[in-house]
């Protein structure tokens, strides 16, 4: 099997405080200025089983073999089934901006990207850097979520974030997580964190959250992974969003990557071949996990039964089996390597393709 695409360790958060920095900009509306506030093969025999019963006479096991080969659109790998989260991608250690940050009495929202992991992700938290709290405990008047991207601004709910108990303070970073096992997300996929207010004036434009004008990441960040370059912002009670290109919401985004996909097949059950006609025999070809991107296959026949590979539709007297095409027509093939066709994202997880014995 080939390796598949792994995120990398996390980073530890420097604990040394942040340098701030300065960047010249017009003065944006939403934001609070400080100083004014208060392919290899999967080989396994998968044939017809062989008893040798006197009156028929049955496909013998290593006469007629399945093979699974595996030209495979993306990487896959077995999976260990307990993983440990791990950072995506941060930009937590990059310089806070001077005398700007965002006020809790309007909505934030930041984009990101996923990496390449062709089974996706499972978010299970996201952590924010906040600069001021003046209230203390479980805040009801806001929720903090995660949003598919609808042409650059935040679309269908993914699923919310638990909001913990908060103490009061300076220069918290708080994390907020998500519930069971985590939010799936789609690999090479713009998400939003939004933060959103619930209520009109339960926060203060005193309490706010650190931005950044770097439109860097923070080193370590899993392959692909990357924070978009603006953030949006709104009234607290309205549905347009605007862009603030200057500067980012400070966040880091966790979870673990979803469990990598395996192909296998299935071989039918034991058929007699009998002394007339003929008998259709089916092998399932399945995907261990739904993916995000399409995976290729081939099953090829091979032995010492003969084959009829000339495509005909009666099976000729000199051979013993016809591959056929199951999922489409169930038309014989002339190749002994059957194509089964692409298993589509989001389509199942499981292909068909099929033989027809000839009795003789």
């Amino acid at each position: 099997m080939i390796d598949s695409a792994q995120a990398k360790p996390s980073q530890a958060k420097p604990s040394q405080a942040k340098p701030s920095q300065a960047k010249p900009n017009a003065m944006n509306p939403r934001r609070f200025m400080r100083g004014w506030r208060p392919t290899a093969f999967l080989r396994s025999a998968f044939s017809a089983h062989d008893s040798e019963p006197s009156a028929a006479r049955r496909l013998r096991r290593g006469l007629l073999a399945a093979l699974l080969c595996l030209p495979l659109l993306a990487p896959f790998a077995p999976y260990a089934a307990a993983q440990t989260a791990t950072t995506f991608v941060s930009n937590l250690g990059q310089t806070i901006a001077t005398g700007v940050t965002a006020q809790l009495n309007q909505d934030s929202a930041q984009a990101f990207t996923t990496g390449g992991h062709a089974t996706g992700y499972k978010l299970t938290s996201v952590e924010l850097e906040f600069d001021t709290i003046l209230q203390a405990g479980t805040h009801s008047t806001f929720t903090v979520a995660i949003h598919e991207d609808s042409s650059g601004s935040p679309g269908t709910l993914v699923g919310t974030l638990t909001v913990p108990s908060i103490s009061t303070g300076s220069d918290q970073t708080i994390s907020f997580a998500a519930s069971g096992d985590g939010l799936d997300l789609a690999a090479n996929t713009k998400y939003w964190f939004v933060f959103d207010v619930t209520a009109a004036e339960t926060l203060s434009a005193a309490e706010d959250i650190t931005l950044t004008a770097s439109d860097s990441e923070d080193a370590g960040a899993a392959s692909g992974w990357s924070i978009g370059n603006n953030s949006l912002y709104r009234n607290w009670n309205s549905n347009s969003w605007s862009s603030d290109n200057d500067y980012n919401i400070q966040i880091q985004v966790n979870g673990t990557a979803n469990p990598a996909a395996t192909l296998s097949i299935a071989a039918p059950a034991d058929a007699a071949e009998g002394n007339s006609g003929t008998r259709d025999l089916t092998f399932t070809v399945s995907l261990s996990e739904p993916v995000s991107s399409a995976v290729a296959y081939q099953v090829c026949l091979s032995g010492t039964a003969t084959a009829d590979l000339t495509g005909a539709a009666t099976i000729p007297a000199a051979a013993d089996y016809q591959p056929r095409f199951v999922d489409s027509s169930n038309n014989p093939s002339n190749s002994a390597c059957i194509t089964g066709g692409a298993v589509q994202a989001g389509q199942g997880t499981s292909k068909h393709v099929g033989i027809r014995i000839k009795g003789d």
